[in-house]
């Protein structure tokens, strides 16, 4: 959050924390806009004028109104063009409702564009421009030099946003509260039935505040070299790439999937006869309230913490040693997600185009830096479960093509070391040591090769632990040993890699004084709740301050990697497409013929990705489905 320079701002940000309000970081620059003056574009000779003028701009806005979401399926039904405030227009393409205007004809007005829309000299911005390219991709119109996002802007600026929507950034920044939303004007029709002089208001508006707000931004970034590097060599080409990978898609064997499905309906009924088995008696387990009553009433079980009946997964977990029909609802809960969210869902979301599934990557969804996956998630397919693995076994290569598979390897614990500077860690990487080995070893003082299994166990709880803020309480549960022990050991590991004790001290500190953490490349996380006088929300924070210069800087060296990769995939081997992303993993489609060289190729491209006082290791799997890969 913004820096507190006295008591009195103090106090003022906790009281509008405590009502819910957001603290601002930036002061909101007011405007206002005059609807009246946006044009309707109609004829050849005002489009020429307009073109004219365009030219003459180092950038302008587009803004695209399509009558779906979906690019396969979307037809543009007209844009906007801002170059200027207030110089904002409209073209309305195939509007189709009863008494519409004439409309220039659509391959006319790309004819006459195309210049500018391909031109390097005149820069190209939008609110969340991927859609933009997706559409453009699909329907083979040339757009190149895109040079502004708002949306991305906005993120790297203030990353715990909850929201990052035009009329939302328009409030908060430009001071602009009268935007026309999309639901006010299109109702429950599509674009196509908007009235042309509506269309003109809405659009050219979002255009005009759109050009305004990346002004605004701009600014803001120019001022942060750190974060303007961010966005112009990671996040704004990682648009592209996204786009991409989105319109790619992935096969499916659907047949596969119904085989799954009915084998883990008859896994469900079982487990639910078992349950009710030792219930004694049938009961809803899709209701907490339900399993709520059989755990904590009738077979009387102390929940996990007092005055507290919970059925989060968190508290059933804490107690699942007091019944073994606790571990069974956990395995229920599980194995029906899976059947809800993926074997129920996927086969209803093959794209009857391309006969593929296309999820959808969000760069504004997390405020570490990582991309998340939406329609369907294809992150949260579990890997260490029986069930999760079948499902991989689903996601195939088409004919003639393999899967690559392109994972770093303890990717956080390399970072740890390189903050750290903890020199018996770097150089357990450096000669390929098992790292949890080579931590057991020197805690317990024993020869690397005499390590225990239960020693190595306990030494990795502490390595990945530590990243997180583990406690000994948290670490006690984990290890299944008493709190004071678990100290112990902490203070034993402690000890023994001093560096990285000072590396969590710092860290923590750095944060009280700055109130935000930041990666290597300088992506921040504000963390106002480092000061706050609730021990929870402090003690949160410090965990977060510890752990976001780790997790954001390995999402940023990733997506560096993709970029880079993309770049090269695109020169050397064109038929090769990134298909996915799951955390610190890279799911490429590559012909069969080009999988050593290209396996080659994503292993020294992210692995050089960006440097550190130790290697990065990645793991490249080859295989016809996902699952056969690892």
């Amino acid at each position: 959050y913004a820096k507190l320079d006295d008591l009195k701002a103090l106090e003022k940000a906790e009281l509008q924390k405590e009502k819910g309000q957001s603290i601002r970081r930036f002061e909101a620059t007011p405007i206002q806009l005059d609807r009246s003056l946006y044009q309707t574009i109609f004829s050849e000779e005002a489009l020429d004028q307009v073109i004219l003028e365009i030219s003459k701009e180092a950038f302008f806005c587009i803004d695209l109104e399509t009558t779906s979401l979906d690019p396969y399926k979307a037809e543009i039904v007209g844009l906007a063009l801002c170059w200027a405030p207030q110089k904002a227009i409209y073209i309305p393409l195939a509007h189709a409702y009863l008494g519409v205007p004439q409309q220039l004809p659509a391959d006319l007005v790309w004819q006459k564009l195309k210049p500018l829309l391909i031109s390097q000299q005149i820069g190209k911005i939008g609110q969340n421009i991927k859609f933009e390219m997706k559409i453009f991709e699909v329907q083979k119109i040339d757009v190149d030099h895109w040079i502004g996002d708002t949306m991305l802007m906005a993120y790297l600026l203030e990353s715990d946003r909850d929201h990052y929507d035009l009329n939302q950034l328009s409030k908060d920044y430009l001071d602009y509260k009268d935007g026309l939303s999309f639901k006010q004007v299109v109702g429950k029709s599509d674009f196509s039935f908007v009235e042309v002089e509506q269309a003109t208001a809405y659009s050219a508006e979002d255009a005009d505040l759109t050009f305004r707000l990346y002004q605004y931004f701009l600014a803001k970034l120019k001022a942060d070299p750190a974060l303007d590097r961010l966005y112009t060599e990671i996040e704004l080409p990682l648009s592209k790439v996204l786009a991409k990978m989105e319109l790619s898609g992935v096969c499916l064997d659907v047949t596969l999937l119904q085989q799954q499905q009915q084998s883990i309906q008859e896994e469900i009924q079982k487990i639910q006869q078992q349950i009710y088995a030792l219930a004694s008696c049938e009961f809803n387990l899709d209701s907490p309230i339900a399993v709520g009553q059989i755990l904590y009433e009738k077979l009387k079980l102390k929940p996990a913490k007092k005055k507290s009946q919970s059925t989060k997964f968190e508290f059933l977990d804490a107690i699942s040693d007091q019944h073994p029909i606790v571990k069974l609802i956990l395995d229920y809960r599980h194995v029906a997600k899976l059947k809800n969210t993926y074997l129920d869902a996927l086969p209803k979301l093959i794209n009857p185009k391309t006969q593929r599934v296309h999820t959808s990557f969000k760069q504004t969804g997390t405020v570490t830096g990582r991309l998340s996956s939406s329609d369907p998630n294809l992150q949260n397919i579990p890997t260490k479960t029986q069930q999760g693995k079948q499902i991989r076994e689903a996601f195939i290569a088409k004919e003639g093509y393999v899967l690559i598979s392109a994972d770093y390897s303890q990717v956080e614990l390399r970072l740890l070391a390189h903050f750290a500077k903890a020199k018996q860690m770097i150089n357990a990487f450096k000669h390929g040591a098992d790292i949890h080995k080579q931590t057991a070893s020197d805690m317990f003082h024993v020869p690397i090769d005499q390590v225990s299994a239960d020693q190595r166990r306990q030494a990795k709880a502490i390595n990945f632990g530590l990243m997180y803020g583990m406690g000994a309480t948290k670490l006690g549960h984990t290890l299944g040993i008493p709190t004071n022990q678990a100290k112990s050991m902490i203070d034993l590991y402690f000890k023994k890699y001093q560096e990285v004790q000072n590396f969590v001290q710092n860290a923590v500190e750095e944060v009280r004084i700055k109130h935000y953490s930041s990666t290597l490349m300088g992506r921040k996380r504000y963390l106002a709740d480092i000061d706050s006088s609730h021990d929870r929300d402090k003690s949160q924070a410090e965990r977060l301050a510890l752990n976001t210069p780790i997790q954001g800087t390995a999402a940023d060296i990733l997506k560096l990697a993709m970029v880079q990769l993309d770049a090269l995939l695109e020169e050397k081997f064109p038929k090769t497409h990134i298909l996915l992303t799951v955390h610190d993993e890279l799911l490429l489609e590559v012909p069969k013929e080009d999988a050593q060289a290209v396996g080659d190729l994503v292993k020294m491209v992210m692995e050089n990705a960006y440097p550190l006082d130790l290697p990065l290791d990645v793991e490249v799997g080859v295989g016809a489905n996902w699952a056969d890969i690892h």
